[in-house]
């Protein structure tokens, strides 16, 4: 839902159209069954069925944070679909690790997901009672680069009422630990020499000034993006926003006219 506010401006004209969508675990789509943790190589194929079920035969990705990461990975793997990827301030975290063992990175992997789905578990059995208000506290507390209106737009897709009236967050909590979890990007990393290689999509890269995770995620983020614009010739774009993780929600309007002077140059 953080696309509602930017996506008026994306489509003030009909030259663009927009389709947002919940991704598995996130919003009002689907959890996976528990003890199954969430991959990227899941989540492009359920870009796929979507592009398949809509009949789309080329469009853009615009994408915030972690979703770009999908985008290059659709795009090496689905070529000559996407017309351009925008990056909505995207750390990506693998860029300066050596994966000497994927044995070891397989075991560890598996083991802290046993362990953070366990504590979960524990978790729950001691919850609040959950209410409108204490959900946006919550959701305010632990993502401190949103302002109360951007946290009750995304609330509005975040919260779910169950069949007794009670109320719960709809993501699920292992997207979390994927995000975090080294394990959940070996899939990246065996892509990586063709990402840098095959890039073929023009790429707008944007950025919150000040950094949102600091500058030295920023740098090497800004470094794997230029690695591959100098191995596959391709031509990507980099700019910054006064702002914060979420100033496509904040500064929809800026946002979004960066966003078309890239479209008009690519068209």
């Amino acid at each position: 839902n953080s696309f509602r506010p930017i996506a008026p401006y994306i489509c003030k004209n009909d030259d663009y159209y927009m389709i947002s969508i919940d991704l598995p675990g996130h919003g009002f789509s689907c959890k996976l069954p528990d003890g199954i943790p969430y991959s990227p190589k899941l989540i492009v194929s359920t870009l796929r069925r979507i592009v398949r079920k809509l009949g789309l035969k080329d469009f853009y990705f615009v994408c915030h944070s972690y979703g770009i990461g999908l985008g290059l990975l659709y795009h090496i793997v689905f070529k000559n679909e996407v017309k351009g990827l925008v990056s909505l301030d995207w750390i990506f975290p693998i860029t300066d690790h050596d994966f000497a063992s994927y044995s070891e990175l397989w075991k560890n992997g598996i083991e802290n997901f046993i362990d953070f789905e366990e504590a979960e578990i524990s978790k729950e059995n001691h919850k609040k009672t959950l209410t409108r208000d204490l959900a946006l506290s919550i959701l305010m507390r632990h993502n401190n680069h949103l302002n109360e209106e951007s946290a009750k737009i995304l609330l509005e897709r975040a919260l779910i009422a169950n069949k007794d009236g009670s109320l719960q967050f709809s993501r699920d909590i292992r997207i979390k630990h994927a995000g975090y979890s080294l394990d959940h990007y070996i899939q990246f990393y065996y892509l990586l020499p063709e990402i840098m290689r095959n890039v073929n999509a023009p790429i707008l890269s944007i950025h919150a000034d000040p950094p949102s995770f600091g500058e030295d995620a920023v740098n090497s983020t800004i470094q794997f993006l230029k690695k591959i614009n100098q191995n596959s010739k391709n031509r990507i774009e980099f700019t910054k926003i006064l702002g914060t993780h979420h100033f496509h929600m904040i500064k929809p309007k800026e946002t979004s006219e960066i966003i078309h002077k890239f479209f008009n140059k690519i068209k």
